[in-house]
């Protein structure tokens, strides 16, 4: 492509998303189960895009988005009603006094500074899926794009990154340090981020295409398109006639 995946708007948005929960944790001390926590409402964050997405697509209706809203909160809603007692289960098996620590960590919030960074947090979901859900759909072929397979690709989407953070809790559980936890839940999840992003643009991409070239445009972020034929030959004069 013209242009690097990291060279993309929407792609920076996606990595600083990603690492303002780790300043959190850098900076103001936060234990890795508030960054968790964060994971988790961009879960919801993005579930109210794909609402949108549903609705404002062609052949979208008021109640196939308020069943899409349902499913998609029984499906965020028992995710992290069983990751989160996972996250704070001790190997030998959970004990009520264990979430005391999640009490405690949302505590955390309770100075100024600490709320202005989890309010800079959710505004930064808020933008950054926002400035996809545009660029991509409302300004792109989102709106046209087959109807069921946008929403077999949106909940996709959101139970792979399910599964990334739910791996890389089974993955670190047995760590004694939170950094290690920090990173190995960190990376999984931006990788997941950028793949998945990735996809979705390369989707775009092909659905551009054809439309972009026959209309003699290009496509953004696109290789270039093909040369452009060469020109007729003149018209025959009528002196050059034998």
């Amino acid at each position: 492509m013209s242009q690097s995946l990291f060279k993309r708007a929407t792609v920076r948005w996606v990595i600083l998303v990603n690492l303002w929960p780790l300043l959190g944790v850098l900076l103001l001390g936060w234990s890795v189960g508030i960054q968790l926590m964060l994971y988790l409402a961009e879960s919801a964050v993005m579930g109210l895009y794909l609402m949108a997405k549903v609705q404002t697509h062609e052949n979208g209706n008021i109640m196939g988005t308020i069943l899409f809203g349902a499913l998609y909160l029984i499906l965020v809603g028992g995710a992290t009603a069983f990751i989160i007692p996972f996250f704070y289960a001790p190997p030998s098996g959970l004990r009520l006094s264990d979430m005391d620590h999640l009490i405690w960590g949302l505590e955390m919030f309770a100075d100024d500074l600490g709320w202005l960074w989890l309010a800079g947090s959710l505004m930064l979901m808020f933008y950054s899926h926002g400035r996809s859900f545009i660029t991509h759909h409302l300004e792109g072929p989102g709106r046209t794009e087959d109807h069921d397979w946008m929403v077999v690709r949106s909940f996709g989407r959101v139970i792979a990154i399910l599964v990334v953070i739910f791996g890389g809790l089974i993955l670190s559980h047995g760590m004694n340090s939170e950094v290690g936890m920090l990173v190995v839940i960190a990376g999984l999840k931006l990788g997941s981020d950028l793949l998945t992003h990735w996809m979705e643009h390369r989707r775009q991409w092909e659905i551009m295409q054809p439309q972009c070239m026959w209309q003699g445009m290009t496509v953004p972020d696109s290789p270039p398109p093909p040369p452009p034929p060469p020109p007729p030959p003149p018209p025959a004069t009528p002196g050059s006639r034998g």
